[in-house]
């Protein structure tokens, strides 16, 4: 249990790393994909959809750096584990999902990297505790004497 709070950092690390991963692979995919005789990434939802990616994956790294700082000077704490964890899980799930629908078919195909990249990430929302648990302990935290000692 004196580790699980760096193991969560440690597969938040992995996580987002791999969402980043799938992000510029799925990237350079569209931008060389042609629909309708255009590019994919021409395509309005492809430019939502991809900047929405973007922004998310940016804002979760933000935290698992501060997270890292945090850890090296000792001061990592099981909340913040638990946050890095359960948010970089599914950030990179929600990349690897969108990779494989843009390429339609062909992303449940092993000859794309995107595919083999979303079964093997599967496990990442459940090691070291699944997202679910994550929530119930961030949820129990928010609810904990330290948080009504804040609004009194």
């Amino acid at each position: 249990m004196e580790g699980l709070a760096e193991e969560r950092l440690i597969s938040a690390v992995g996580s987002i790393a791999n969402g980043r991963k799938a992000f510029d692979i799925t990237r350079t995919y569209v931008m060389d994909r042609k629909l309708f005789g255009r590019p994919l990434a021409e395509q309005q939802n492809t430019q939502f959809r991809m900047a929405e990616m973007d922004a998310e994956i940016d804002l979760v790294q933000v935290y698992v750096d501060h997270c890292v700082a945090e850890h090296n000077a000792g001061r990592l704490t099981s909340n913040m584990g638990v946050k890095a964890k359960m948010m970089s899980s599914e950030v990179e799930w929600k990349m690897l999902d969108l990779g494989v629908q843009l390429r339609g078919g062909a992303g449940y195909m092993d000859e794309y990297p995107i595919s083999r990249m979303f079964t093997d990430a599967r496990v990442n929302r459940i090691l070291a505790g699944s997202s679910e648990v994550m929530r119930l302990i961030i949820g129990r935290d928010v609810f904990s004497e330290h948080y009504k000692s804040i609004l009194d």
